[in-house]
């Protein structure tokens, strides 16, 4: 993920300024994507690459919770609004800006 963040840095001239955990923890978040979207939650070498020091071994089910539900969806959050932030001050004409009347 680090990789695909320093290219559109390099190309766009975006300081996005995202602290490599962020960066991390969204790799984290894709790897477990992964396990549920195509293995139905099961371990695989790709887990265990990842997060070598878990207690979980290749077939076993990975149990999803609110603690770890709401770890991710607090960094997606941050990583969102700090991107955002970083390119709307690179690209200031398509901040949205409500018509209040």
């Amino acid at each position: 993920m680090n990789k695909i963040f320093n290219i559109f840095k390099a190309l766009h001239q975006i300081d996005h300024n995202l602290r490599n955990n962020l960066i991390e923890a969204l790799d984290d978040f894709r790897i477990i994507r992964n396990i549920f979207v195509h293995g139905n939650g099961i371990v695989n070498q790709k887990y265990l690459k990842r997060f070598p020091n878990t207690q979980l071994h290749i077939g076993e089910k990975i149990v999803l919770n609110t603690g770890i539900g709401s770890k991710y969806i607090n960094n997606i959050i941050d990583i969102i609004s700090n991107f955002d932030d970083s390119f709307l001050k690179k690209c200031s004409e398509l901040e949205f800006i409500p018509d209040i009347e």
